[in-house]
C-alpha cells in the first residue's frame, strides 16, 4: 500500500510538473499586466519545483524541505492569482482557490511521505526476526496460493538469492530488464510484485531440496548472516538487477522472502 501511495503521488507531481510548465510556456507571450506576469511565473515555478519534489523521494537531501515549502508556496500563489488575473474573478474567489491548491499539495506532500516511509529490510533486526518466525511455520507439504514450487523447493530458490547476495553463488552477469537504474530501483521499493508472473534467473532454480531440517536450517542461517553483514558492506551486483546498494539488497531480500512465504500462506 506505501509504494501504491508513493506512485500516487508521483503520477500527481508529474501532471501537475506538466501542467505548470506547459500552462507558464504558454501564457508567456500572453501576459500583459502585472498581475499576469506573476502568475505565470508562480505557474512556470510550481510546475519545475514539481520535479524536483518528486526526485526528492528518492534521494532526499538538506534542501529537500526549503524545496517542498517553495512548491507549496508557488502551488497556492498560482492558484489564487488565476481567476483573479485571467478570469477577472473577485478575490474572495482567488483566496477560495489559493486555500483549494494549499490543501491538495499538503495533501500530495502527505501522501508522499507515508509511501515513501522505510522499507522493511533484512538490516532491520525486528523484521528480520519476523521473517524468520514465519520460516518456523512452514511445513513441507504445505500447498502454494499461486505458481508451481513444493515448499522444499521455494526454501531452495530463496536460499539461492541470499547465497549470491552474500557471494556464495556464481550466478553470472546482470542482465534482464530490471538490471538498470531507474527500474531496478522501481521494481525492488516501489511496485508490487504480481502473483505468479515473476520469472526467476535460472541460476537460482538449480538447487534441489535436501532434508526439510537441513533446507530450513540453512535457509535460516543464510538469514541471519546476511542480515548481520548490514547495508554498509561490500555488495556483488544482483544478478536480476544490477548494481544495486547495500539498502537496496536489504529490502529486495526481505521483498523476496515475504513473497514467497506469502506464497505458502504463512
Amino acid at each position: 500500500m506505501k509504494r501504491f501511495l508513493l506512485a500516487v503521488a508521483i503520477l500527481l507531481l508529474l501532471a501537475l510538473a506538466w501542467s505548470g510548465i506547459q500552462g507558464g510556456v504558454e501564457q508567456l507571450s500572453q501576459a500583459p499586466t502585472p498581475g499576469q506576469k506573476v502568475q505565470t511565473a508562480a505557474q512556470f515555478l510550481f510546475g519545475m519545483l514539481s520535479l524536483l519534489v518528486g526526485a526528492s523521494a528518492f534521494r532526499a537531501h538538506r534542501f529537500s524541505r526549503i524545496v517542498r515549502w517553495a512548491w507549496v508556496a508557488a502551488v497556492t500563489i498560482a492558484a489564487a492569482l488565476a481567476p483573479v488575473v485571467w478570469g477577472q474573478a473577485s478575490w474572495a474567489a482567488g483566496f477560495v482557490a489559493g486555500v483549494s491548491a494549499y490543501a491538495v499539495a499538503l495533501l500530495i506532500l502527505w501522501i508522499m511521505r507515508i509511501g515513501s516511509s522505510p522499507m522493511s529490510s533484512l538490516f532491520d533486526p525486528n523484521a528480520r526476526a519476523r521473517i524468520l518466525d514465519r520460516i518456523s511455520r512452514l511445513a513441507p507439504d504445505r500447498k502454494p496460493s499461486w505458481g508451481r514450487f513444493t515448499a522444499p523447493e521455494m526454501v531452495c530458490h530463496v536460499s539461492s538469492g541470499l547465497r549470491q547476495g552474500l557471494g556464495e553463488l556464481e550466478a553470472g552477469p546482470a542482465s534482464g530488464p530490471f538490471a538498470s537504474f531507474p527500474l531496478n530501483w522501481l521494481v525492488i521499493h516501489v511496485l508490487p510484485w504480481p502473483k505468479g508472473k515473476g520469472q526467476s534467473p535460472p541460476e537460482f532454480l538449480t538447487t534441489r531440496p535436501t532434508t526439510w531440517t537441513a533446507d530450513v536450517g540453512g535457509l535460516r542461517d543464510l538469514v541471519q548472516r546476511f542480515g548481520a553483514r548490514g547495508p554498509s558492506a561490500k555488495w556483488p551486483a544482483s544478478r536480476a538487477f544490477g548494481a544495486i546498494s547495500g539498502r537496496s539488497w536489504g529490502v529486495l531480500q526481505h521483498k523476496h522472502l515475504d513473497y514467497h512465504l506469502r506464497q505458502f500462506g504463512v
